[in-house]
């Protein structure tokens, strides 16, 4: 397996790891709104790469089994965007590898901290990054759903 930059030709097998995701952990959203979705996430790649930001994907013998991505700001931060490990590639350290990735990225970048935002409901993703050191730095509630943002300082 190999970490690579993210190529247009991904987009196939990186909307299907999307798809697969959504449906594995918001299965309350339907189809169409998953089309929506997988819309507004071409448009969301598009923006970060024209934005200074990155991605970069997980292979496995030419499969893309895991995504993350990164968006640089200008001033002293980063913010970590979109992992995703396929259902059946989890459990191998893949998360554990992509977020090293991003964060060494990130320091090359000089930049102090990262800042990432994830679904309550996601609890091996938040565990992971608490593993990494990440906190939990604010809780946003709304009806069927909990956003929560965690940072991490890389030179503390």
């Amino acid at each position: 397996m190999k970490i690579r930059p993210y190529h247009n030709s991904d987009k196939s097998q990186v909307l299907r790891l999307h798809d697969e995701f959504m449906k594995e952990n918001f299965p309350e959203i339907q189809s169409e709104e998953i089309s929506i979705e997988k819309q507004k996430l071409e448009e969301k790649y598009s923006y970060y790469l024209d934005q200074l930001g990155k991605f970069w994907v997980m292979e496995d013998q030419g499969i893309i089994v895991g995504l993350i991505g990164v968006q640089i700001q200008p001033d002293n931060r980063a913010d970590l965007i979109q992992l995703r490990v396929k259902e059946s590639h989890r459990k191998k350290g893949i998360g554990t590898q992509l977020v090293k990735h991003v964060e060494d990225f990130v320091c090359s970048q000089e930049k102090k901290v990262i800042y990432l935002h994830t679904a309550k409901r996601l609890k091996t993703a938040r565990k992971l990054y608490e593993n990494f050191g990440y906190t939990l730095e604010d809780t946003i509630e709304s009806p069927g759903f909990t956003m929560m943002t965690y940072k991490k300082d890389l030179f503390k």
